[in-house]
Formats: structure tokens, C-alpha cells, sequence
């Protein structure tokens, strides 16, 4: 009898600085990548919850400086080998969209780190110092591309109609 395939649910967030649009990614000393701010949902636990709790936590910062907005950008489901379970994995993750109220990085101590990174770098797949950017985030950030594009078409459509109906 096969086994039943591991699932992990995690909830991330394109987290910026306050009047910076470049992402917040931390590096993974485990995986040796660059991540979106987030992880895995603990049981029970609503993604909304996870995010708040791993930003305030990855970012060593109050809540309070941190807002993240109610309602996920979107949600993600793919297959994958894990890194930690060595097995194949379905990932479940909810992406949602944070501002952390603060002009500059706040600096870290558990060793890790943490960057901005533009969104082309994101897209190039290679983080600070040439070093590798997670299947996740550039998986992520793909979504978030192709979400924008629907938006472009129907402002487009839109604007269009009206001026088919102004003449």
C-alpha cells in the first residue's frame, strides 16, 4: 500500500519596508536559500495567525510594527521534494501582502539573515552574494506577476469599453 503524500502548510508574505518596494527575504542556513518571511502553520493555527506570528519573530519586532492586511493575495498548491522530509511533499501556502512599519532592516540576532531584494532579482532566482532564492518564492512571485497582468487586461478592457461608449 503506498503511503499517503506529505502535506505542509505554511503561510508566507511579500513583506516590505514602509516606502520601499523591494521584498523581505531571510536566508535559510538549512536550506541555504532565500525565502519569503513566513513558515509553517502550527496545528490549529490560520494562516493569518502564522504569518503575524513568524514575521514579528523572523524580523525580532513587535506585531504592532508590523501590518499585514486581513485578506491573503492568493493561495498556493504544488508538489515537491522536501529538503527535510526527503520525500515528495504537496505544499499548501497562503501568500499574503505586509508592510513592516520601519525606514531600515531591523537587524537580526539568531544568526540568520535578512534582505531586500527587488522583485527582477526574485525572478532571476539568485539572491544576495549570487546564493540561491527558494522554488517557493520564485513560485510566488510568478503568481503575483501573472495576478497583475489580469488586473493590466481588464483596466485595459475597461478603458477601452468607456471609450467605445463616449463615442
Amino acid at each position: 500500500m503506498n503511503d499517503p503524500m506529505r502535506v505542509s502548510k505554511a503561510a508566507v508574505a511579500f513583506a516590505t519596508l514602509y516606502s520601499d518596494t523591494r521584498f523581505i527575504l531571510r536566508w535559510s542556513r538549512e536550506w541555504k536559500q532565500w525565502n519569503l518571511i513566513g513558515g509553517h502553520q502550527r496545528d490549529g493555527e490560520t494562516p493569518l495567525a502564522c504569518v503575524q506570528r513568524k514575521i514579528a519573530s523572523e524580523l525580532v519586532m513587535s506585531p504592532k510594527r508590523v501590518f499585514v492586511a486581513k485578506t491573503p493575495l492568493f493561495a498556493m498548491r504544488y508538489e515537491s521534494a522536501s529538503l527535510r522530509a526527503g520525500k515528495q511533499t504537496l505544499y499548501e501556502v497562503v501568500v499574503f501582502g505586509a508592510t513592516v512599519r520601519a525606514r531600515k532592516l531591523p537587524s537580526v540576532t539568531d544568526g540568520q539573515a535578512n534582505n531586500l531584494v527587488s522583485e527582477d532579482e526574485v525572478v532571476d532566482g539568485i539572491g544576495p552574494g549570487g546564493t540561491l532564492v527558494s522554488e517557493m518564492t520564485l513560485r510566488a512571485v510568478d503568481r503575483l506577476r501573472e495576478l497583475r497582468a489580469a488586473v493590466g487586461r481588464v483596466e485595459r478592457e475597461e478603458n477601452a469599453a468607456r471609450e467605445a461608449m463616449t463615442r
